[in-house]
């Protein structure tokens, strides 16, 4: 397992790139976005990945081997004030 410093800075997330910031992770997977832009080098500071509406390159989770269905870790029984209480937590590593 690689260390949490600096998680910030690794969008996008899970194995296959298919969550988009750290804010989208703390969702229940259904809840997350279905496709999303990516290759951006602007930074979103609030969700704390990149910019997903501005990339070159259009990611769809409904593509074979790009699912974002995966780690869900009861991310359900959070409240929205717990997500980003999470976040800005993890903006700290």
């Amino acid at each position: 397992m690689r260390p949490l410093d600096g998680i910030w800075t690794t969008a996008p997330h899970l194995n296959n790139g298919s969550v988009a910031n750290l804010y989208e992770i703390l969702l229940p997977a259904k809840r997350r976005m279905a496709a999303f832009q990516v290759g951006s080098i602007v930074p979103d500071t609030e969700r704390v990945g990149f910019e997903t509406g501005k990339g070159p390159f259009a990611f769809d989770t409904a593509k074979p081997g790009n699912s974002n269905a995966g780690s869900d870790y009861g991310t359900d029984q959070l409240t929205a004030e717990q997500r980003w209480q999470l976040v800005g937590y993890m903006k700290t590593l």
